[in-house]
Order: structure tokens, then C-alpha cells, then sequence
């Protein structure tokens, strides 16, 4: 038994033991690496870290299954491949951390600054409130396979988690965050709002929402100083134009740090794990995170049948694919107001994007009528609609949770793809296919593939 003990949880795994269970996901690895001739002795592999703010377990716990997976593999591949140590990968993170460069993508960050020709990127989501554990190989090298392609893919794997960290309630857990982010935090002058996200969904529930405001009020009275008159602004977060964002100065010429507070809940039933951060624009981040009591009148868990699946891949391709809105990165709209999207691409590609409604209908709106040439041009800033539709996009009934879903791909592909989605005219798709399209985009051969998401959080109309 698996008895791995981090400050909030403890792992253990259901299947008779860790080596058991990382076992049978590292054989479906090999699996898919055998049939895809990828298994021979000149092939180099590492395993991507897991990064915190999108799992429900500790650091710790999610890099003692990293090491456990990897130990599998090198007991049934042998000298079939060749692995690059942790600590080699840690010194590229370390140094692109440093230079203040994107992680986001650790496909394009691997295939640019190491020699590895397959990375591994794992995935810990909750179903049915248990921990569900899943791994997939994909191409980081030109020489072996496409850069992005999903080479080999594990089915899940369930862990069972035993809660040892103390609860206490939603007021009690959002003061003491609070008084711990202004203490780590002290040299904050703004923090920027940018969203309590439920799981990895990137969904802002009204659950989610409540909580941000009572963030809010917190954060205002624990970084005041009523000695000195400090006081601190908090605002709304917006996306300005694809930049990083800078530590402008204030009139006095004194360096004004913006901090930008994200955050993200987990259901566990009774009580939910609450993490939120505060990050610096010079890449810093403080965070706290702990064991809260809802309310018991109020929903936690979002409403509809979003799938949280078509998010897995974002992120991860040969091109680094940013996709925002001018409300940031989860933003929230109410009907009748009008969407605006920003795009930037390191590089010159072919667009495909998506937009998924909160009644489940998938329509195809890039390319499409108006501007029927999918490529677009890398190192540009790219607007939609403006530069790229001559209209108005317009949040309309009824209130959830929507979907922007872009692929961007190596070379114009419109005629391989099903006849059901070739058409121009923004055809809505077949029933079912919105949960094909990243598996028809990535099994094309000899395309590279990089995916990005905006989720649309839809509230009633303002009155």
C-alpha cells in the first residue's frame, strides 16, 4: 500500500500498492510506444512534472506517483529507452523560471531547450470525488514523431485519499488565507481578480464566485495598515493585448506591484480543498490553500454537461498558443454582452476554432464565410472578431458555461477533416463530435497540433 503523507492528504492506492498500479500504467505506455516502432534504445523520454494549481493532491504526493511511473518504466523497458533524469529536467525548468519564461507548454518548452523525443504528461482530475490518475506520451522531437502527437495513452487509474488535514469553516479558512497571502505578499499595491475556478474546469460557479468576494473584503482588510494608511486596490483582472503584465510605478515614482489572484476548489463531499494564489509579474507566487465547510444551502459543483475532457490537451503542441479574452483567462459575461477574444501564435499557422454553447451545440466559427483562409500569421497580435470577423460576437441565452476551442496546426488541413465540419458557414457539428475533435485533430499524420480554450462563465443579464 501506497501511504504517501503531505501536508492535506495522504495517497494510497486502491489496486495493491503504488508499484502495482503505476505498473499497469506504465505497461499501456510501452504498449502504445511498441506500436508505434517508438521502443528502441535511441529514444529518450521524460516525465513533465505535475504543476499544483491544476491537481487535488499535494506537490509531493503527485511527484511520488511521477516517481513511481518512472521506476516502472525503467523496470519493463530495460535498455529499450532512455530516460532523462529528473534532475536534468529541473535544471530547464529552474532556468527558464528564472529568465521568466512560459511553462505553459511544456511540449514546445522540452522540444526547444532539451534533447527528448517523448514527453510524458500526466493527468489527476476527481471523478465521483476519487482521485483518477491517467498518463499519455507525446512527440517533443521532429527526428522521432510530431511534435504534440499523442503517441501512447493510458486508460485511469483510481487512488483513494484519506483526509488527515483539519476543516474549518468557509469564514475561518478565507481569513486565514487572507492574513497568510498579505504576509507572503507584503509589497503588493494591486491585486487583480482573475477568478475561483471549480477542479481543473476553469468553470466559475457561484460557489466559486462567493467566494472570491469574500477573498475580496479579506484581503482589503489584512493587507490595510491603519498605523501607516497603506491601503491596497483591488480590481477586476483584464487581459491587455497578449502581455505579460509589468510593475508599473505609481506618480511617486515608487514601483507599484500588481499581484493577480487566482484560485481553484475541490468537491470532496463534505468539505472542499480550497487553493488560491497570488502571482507577482516578475513570475513570484504565494499561495495558501486548506479544508473548508461550504455553506449547506449553496451548490458547489457547476451546473450542465460541460466536458472537462476537451481541455486535457491545451497547451501542449509544437506552437506556443496563446488564447484569451479581454476579461482573462476565465472569464465571466452576462447576456447580452459582447465577447472579445485575443490570439497570438509564436509562429505562422492554420486556425481552426469552436464555440461550444451552454445547450451542448458545438458551432465551427473559424475559418468560416468571411474569412474563409485559416492561416495566420505568428508573432501578431489577432483579434475576434475585429481582424478576424467583420461582426459582432454577442453572448446570448441561455446562462452556463461555454466553450471557445481552437486548434492550430502545422499546415492547412481543411480538407482531411469530416465532411460534417469542412463547410464555411458555421455549421454545428453532429451530436457527439465536440468530444472527437481533439482525438480528429491529433490523429492526423505528419501535422503538429497545439490546442487552447477560453471557458466562457455565462450569467443571467445585468438589470
Amino acid at each position: 500500500m501506497l501511504g504517501l503523507v503531505a501536508p492535506g492528504v495522504q495517497a494510497q492506492d486502491s489496486a495493491g500498492g503504488s508499484d502495482f498500479t503505476l505498473g499497469l500504467l506504465g505497461d499501456e505506455l510501452l504498449e502504445g510506444l511498441k506500436a508505434n516502432q517508438l521502443l528502441n534504445s535511441k529514444t529518450r523520454v521524460a516525465v513533465w512534472p505535475f504543476q499544483s494549481r491544476d491537481i487535488p493532491v499535494s506537490t509531493r504526493v503527485a511527484e511520488q506517483l511521477n516517481t513511481n511511473l518512472l521506476a516502472a518504466l525503467q523496470r519493463s523497458a530495460g535498455n529499450k529507452l532512455v530516460f532523462v533524469g529528473r534532475k536534468e529536467l529541473r535544471a530547464l525548468i529552474a532556468d527558464l523560471e528564472e529568465t521568466n519564461q512560459d511553462l505553459e507548454n511544456p511540449v514546445a518548452t522540452v522540444s526547444k531547450s532539451a534533447r527528448v523525443d517523448l514527453l510524458i504528461v500526466g493527468n489527476i482530475s476527481l471523478e465521483n470525488r476519487r482521485i483518477s490518475l491517467s498518463y499519455k506520451a507525446m512527440g517533443s522531437s521532429k527526428g522521432k514523431t510530431r511534435v504534440g502527437n499523442i503517441v501512447a495513452s493510458t486508460s485511469s487509474q483510481f487512488i483513494n485519499l484519506a483526509q488527515n488535514q483539519a476543516t474549518v469553516t468557509l469564514d475561518q479558512g478565507i481569513r486565514q488565507g487572507a492574513r497568510k497571502l498579505s504576509q507572503m505578499a507584503a509589497d503588493a499595491h494591486e491585486i487583480q481578480l482573475s477568478g475561483i475556478r471549480f477542479e481543473n474546469t476553469r468553470i466559475q460557479t457561484r460557489f466559486g464566485r462567493y467566494i472570491e468576494e469574500l477573498l475580496r473584503d479579506e484581503l482589503a482588510t489584512a493587507f490595510s495598515n491603519r498605523i501607516t494608511g497603506r491601503m491596497v486596490r483591488i480590481n477586476r483582472a483584464a487581459w491587455a493585448g497578449g502581455q505579460k503584465a509589468s510593475t508599473a510605478k505609481s506618480k511617486d515614482g515608487k514601483k507599484n506591484n500588481v499581484y493577480t489572484l487566482t484560485g481553484s476548489y475541490w468537491d470532496f463531499g463534505k468539505a472542499v480543498d480550497l487553493k488560491v494564489r497570488l502571482r507577482a509579474p516578475d513570475g513570484r507566487t504565494v499561495a495558501w490553500s486548506g479544508k473548508v465547510l461550504p455553506p449547506l444551502e449553496m451548490n458547489v459543483r457547476p451546473d450542465g454537461n460541460f466536458p472537462p475532457q476537451l481541455l486535457e490537451n491545451d497547451g501542449m503542441g509544437p506552437f506556443r498558443f496563446a488564447l484569451r479574452s479581454n476579461r482573462g483567462e476565465t472569464p465571466a459575461y452576462n447576456i447580452g454582452e459582447k465577447l472579445h477574444l485575443e490570439i497570438r501564435l509564436d509562429q505562422d499557422a492554420w486556425l481552426y476554432c469552436f464555440y461550444r454553447q451552454a445547450d451542448g451545440r458545438m458551432l465551427k466559427i473559424m475559418p468560416n464565410r468571411y474569412h474563409k483562409n485559416a492561416l495566420v500569421q505568428g508573432g501578431k497580435l489577432h483579434t475576434l472578431p475585429g481582424s478576424i470577423l467583420p461582426f459582432d460576437l454577442v453572448v446570448g441565452e441561455p446562462a452556463g458555461t461555454e466553450l471557445v476551442k481552437c486548434f492550430a496546426v502545422s499546415k492547412d488541413i481543411s480538407a482531411q477533416l469530416p465532411k460534417s465540419i469542412r463547410n464555411n458557414n458555421f455549421p454545428v457539428l453532429p451530436e457527439g463530435m465536440d468530444f472527437r475533435l481533439p482525438h480528429i485533430f491529433r490523429q492526423l499524420k505528419n501535422v503538429g497540433v497545439s490546442e487552447a480554450s477560453v471557458v466562457i462563465n455565462v450569467l443571467p443579464a445585468a438589470k
